[in-house]
This record gives C-alpha cells, structure tokens and sequence, in this order.
C-alpha cells in the first residue's frame, strides 16, 4: 500500500505543469441555486456509486441550495461513443446533449480525456475539435463549465512499464491542452491527478483496483483535493474514513452527519440513475418502443423519491 501510494504521488506530482500556464486558472466557486451536472466516463460514473465528491462539495458550501445530477457513462469519450446501446454514436451524443439541457445547468463538470489519451499525439486535434463542440453544443444553456483533468495510470495497470510511460507522456500533452482550453473559456481546472494530504490517513485502502480506477477509498482521497480547489464557503471539511474500498451500502443510520448525508446523496443519485437511464431503456425509448414504450410514463414517478432525499441532503447541510 505504501509503495502505491507513494508511487501515486511522486507520478501525479511529476506531470503537473506550473508557471503561466497553471497560474492563468481559475478556481471554482459554487453559487447559491446551482444545478451542477457531472459529465464524463467511468471515473464520473463511478462517482455516484461512493459520493464523497458531491458530499464534499456540499458539506463545503452549507448555506448555499445545491442540485447536483451524475450523467457519467462508463468508458465513455467526448463523442459520446459508448451510450449508443444499439444506436450509433452521433445519436448517442444527441440524446446526451438534450439530457443535459433539459436538466438546465449552470455548472456543467466535464472529465475527459483519459480514454482519448490512448490514440497518442495522433488523435488530439481531433480530440480537441471534439471537445469544443461538446462545450459549443451545452453553451446554449448559459452554463459555465469546469474542466476535471484524468487521472494516470500506475504501471500496476499496464501490460509493460514502457507502455505505462508512453500512455502517460500522452495523457501529459492531453492535459495541458485541457488547461489551455479551460484558460480560453475562462473555466476552473479541478486537477485530482495529485495526492492530498489526508491519503497518509488510509491503511489497508487501495487508492485504486488496477492502477487506474478509484476505490471508495479513492474517492475519499481525492475529494480532499478537490476541496482544496474550490473557494469554498465551509473551510477544512474532512469526511469520514471508509471502513473498506468497496462498499455496498450507504450509510443513512451513521451517528456522524456528513456520514448520513453521503448516504442520502448516494440514495438519492441511484434513484436518478434509474430514471435517466432504465435498465429496460431499449423497450421504453428505443427501437423496441413499440414493445413496452407505454410503460415510459412511469419514469416521472421517480421524481418524488428523488425530491426526498434531496430534502434530506438540504436539512443535513445546514445542520451545525
């Protein structure tokens, strides 16, 4: 574990540009009344399952009304290419981007650019023509934006040391591009590439399963970090220590509160997941609508229980 982790820093910190480029950035701020929305792949999904960013960042604004909605797909790019199901990819991004507008955001969240390191220095113009037009298609929201740079990859994940050096020597020029296209929007960079202090706290917690995607401990690591990149109105907020890396219950009974609270965001994002994204989405939506599509209007029936945990989130933020 020790080892790991302190491999997890010394790599982070090594690909970490500064001077101009990262003094150029702005820091992220949350408003009162800001619907945030979350975009990405594996490492935004996966977010949903543990909580600690959105319970973070929530506990660190306690005076302020927050709506934070998940609409991470797991391996997913800026060309949406893994939510086509049976569709192709463009109609796969069409549906995401009227998602997203529908949720009316002022803050959309986007992290990629870990999936799309892999085509090397070949693919990132492309990559970057993409990204635009992803920010260009969400701008008639009025929505500001911040951009999450992606994580590494530990040789632990990868089939050869070399190959673990190419991928992120690559993922190092996809990252400075994303700081110059956040520089040019006027846009936070949220970089939880590198390690905070509280990850010293863990033991027996693997950051990662395999190098590159984050455990429940993993989270709680980061979110640390994340916290030290927001001006945030609660300072200093530290979120209790998960028990294991992978755990399956959220914990509403806890006697801590920011315990509780992470219990009810997690309670919460499981109920909106399965009303954007049902499991039976092809029999109610799709092609094979025909089928089963009259059962859609069930959907909006998930509203209710969305809106009471969210009230119960509310009451736990403001609680002293």
């Amino acid at each position: 574990m020790l080892l790991r982790l302190i491999a997890f820093v010394v790599f982070a910190t090594a690909v970490i540009p500064s001077g101009p480029l990262a003094a150029a950035e702005t820091r992220l701020s949350l408003k009162d009344g800001d619907r945030v929305v979350w975009i990405g792949g594996t490492l935004i999904e996966r977010e949903q399952i543990s909580g600690y960013w959105e319970t973070m960042l929530t506990a660190s604004f306690p005076s302020r009304k927050l709506t934070v909605r998940n609409l991470g797909w797991s391996g997913d790019t800026v060309w949406a290419e893994s939510r086509g199901m049976f569709d192709p990819a463009d109609q796969a991004y069409a549906r995401m981007i009227e998602l997203t507008n529908s949720l009316n955001p002022t803050l959309v969240i986007l992290a990629y650019g870990g999936n799309e390191a892999f085509a090397g220095t070949a693919g990132l113009e492309r990559f970057l023509l993409q990204y635009r037009k992803l920010v260009s298609d969400l701008e008639p929201t009025k929505t500001r934006f911040a951009f999450v740079l992606p994580p590494g990859l530990l040789s632990s994940a990868a089939p050869s040391e070399s190959s673990a050096t190419q991928y992120n020597e690559s993922l190092k020029t996809y990252r400075d591009e994303i700081r110059k296209l956040a520089a040019e929007l006027k846009a936070p960079v949220i970089d939880l590439s590198r390690a905070s202090a509280e990850e010293a706290s863990l033991k027996n917690c693997p950051l990662t399963s395999d190098g590159m995607h984050l455990t429940a401990c993993g989270y709680w690591a980061l979110a640390h970090r994340l916290r030290d990149q927001v001006d945030v109105e609660q300072k200093g907020v530290v979120l209790p220590i998960p028990h294991e890396p992978y755990p399956t219950v959220a914990t509403v009974s806890s006697s801590d509160r920011l315990e509780r609270m992470r219990g009810e965001i997690v309670a919460k994002n499981e109920q909106f997941f399965h009303k954007w994204r049902p499991a039976n989405f092809t029999y109610l939506f799709g092609f094979r609508k025909y089928e089963q599509g009259n059962n859609a209007v069930e959907i909006p029936q998930f509203d209710p229980f969305i809106e009471k945990r969210e009230a119960a989130i509310a009451e736990l933020q403001q609680q002293k």
